[in-house]
């Protein structure tokens, strides 16, 4: 599992992983870390699985082991040490390390993290062209905007990620965005 590539940003890290291996082959590297096994099998699809447990080792890769990616009341991800295992909802402030936002994309085949190098929340989103896009413009878009599409395939990615991005950011559910 070699990382792709790294970009260094102003504002951010960003790695990226090009995903080839299976969740047998992922949970070998994660072996020496408890918990991951029983986690992962909350999905059911080998391909949720693979991301998920390609994130985290991507994760230890960059940071080491002492870190833990835990989630707050609204989804978002955020760094937490791995002492905190006994309460998988321990917001970023319960420690006294203070670790960088990040964001998580995958889209097959990739796999990215990206930490927020200026202490401000980070979206990121890797997207593959693909129709997919088109499915959920209806959330992102308004009708006006949706109607201006009638271009090549990778205008609906270009015009929904900088929207759907914040919403990674949002710590409001169900914003939404087409009617911004």
């Amino acid at each position: 599992m070699p990382k792709h590539t790294s970009i260094s940003l102003d504002n951010a890290n960003i790695w990226l992983w090009k995903l080839t291996e299976s969740p047998k082959q992922l949970l070998a590297l994660l072996s020496h870390l408890p918990n991951y096994a029983l986690e992962v099998q909350q999905f059911r699809s080998v391909k949720r699985q693979s991301e998920w447990l390609a994130t985290r080792v991507l994760l230890h890769s960059i940071l080491g082991d002492n870190v833990r990616i835990a989630y707050n009341q609204e989804g978002a991800p955020h760094l937490t040490h791995r002492t905190s295992l006994q309460n998988a909802n321990a917001t970023p402030s319960d420690h006294t390390t203070k670790f960088p936002f990040l964001s998580i994309s995958h889209s097959q085949p990739w796999v990215s993290i990206a930490f927020s190098t200026n202490g401000l929340p980070i979206g990121f989103d890797v997207e593959i062209e693909s129709d997919r896009a088109n499915k959920v413009l209806h959330k992102f878009l308004s009708a006006e905007e949706q109607q201006l599409l009638s271009l090549p395939l990778s205008l609906p990615q270009l015009c929904g990620v900088p929207k759907k991005q914040p919403t990674n950011c949002v710590v409001t559910p169900a914003c939404c965005f087409s009617t911004k």
